[in-house]
């Protein structure tokens, strides 16, 4: 073997050795909240208001290590996600998707912890039920791509577990649908994104 070689080996298992982290969690959460179709520029919403009819629902589990003598946490998981449509005044539908988000946290505490974190998140188009005539059927994409914030507050309930409140929001980045685009003349279709806000009851478990 080359010393070059040899070097970039040991550099990578070293690499990897210290990635792997002095910390690892498990945590599962189940979220409700509000989904939202709406232009790129929208704003973040309460996961719970009256400005919205409609509703979302999601389940996920998450792996998580902390680096060694890093003070931040890298997360990896799996959601399921169902979100009810509407066309602004009637619910038409639904839809169903898989996300697969990769955040960083940072978090402060022991007994009672408040963490912040973000990342992105790739999103899978699992089911769809709606018109066959509305725009969200005829122009669908069946993968996105988005941002994801987390708020969080936790407390510890044995040595090593803790149940904790979350706050999320979910905006993608890649449009979900086109729809016709109406009084411009130099496109005839408007993209449209899809916004998640939910509240979410999380449970962790840390091996160590």
């Amino acid at each position: 073997m080359r010393p070059g070689t040899l070097l970039l080996a040991i550099l990578f298992f070293v690499s990897a050795r210290e990635a792997y982290g002095q910390k690892r969690e498990f945590s599962s959460s189940l979220y409700y909240g509000e989904g939202y179709v709406a232009g790129q520029g929208f704003a973040f919403l309460p996961p719970i208001s009256k400005w919205n009819p409609t509703f979302a629902l999601a389940a996920s589990v998450h792996y998580s290590f902390k680096p060694v003598g890093q003070p931040f946490r890298l997360k990896v998981g799996n959601q399921l996600a169902f979100r009810q449509l509407s066309d602004g005044q009637n619910n038409i539908g639904f839809i169903l998707l898989d996300r697969i988000p990769v955040d960083v946290e940072l978090r402060f505490g022991k007994r009672v912890s408040f963490s912040v974190e973000g990342g992105f998140y790739g999103s899978f188009l699992i089911g769809i039920d709606a018109p066959e005539t509305s725009d969200i059927y005829r122009t669908n994409r069946w993968a996105h791509f988005g941002a994801h914030l987390k708020l969080s507050m936790a407390g510890q309930i044995s040595k090593n577990t803790s149940l904790g409140l979350s706050i999320h929001h979910y905006k993608d980045l890649s449009p979900l649908y086109f729809s016709p685009r109406h009084f411009i003349r130099y496109s005839n279709e408007e993209p449209n994104y899809g916004f998640d806000s939910y509240l979410s009851l999380d449970y962790t478990v840390r091996f160590e």
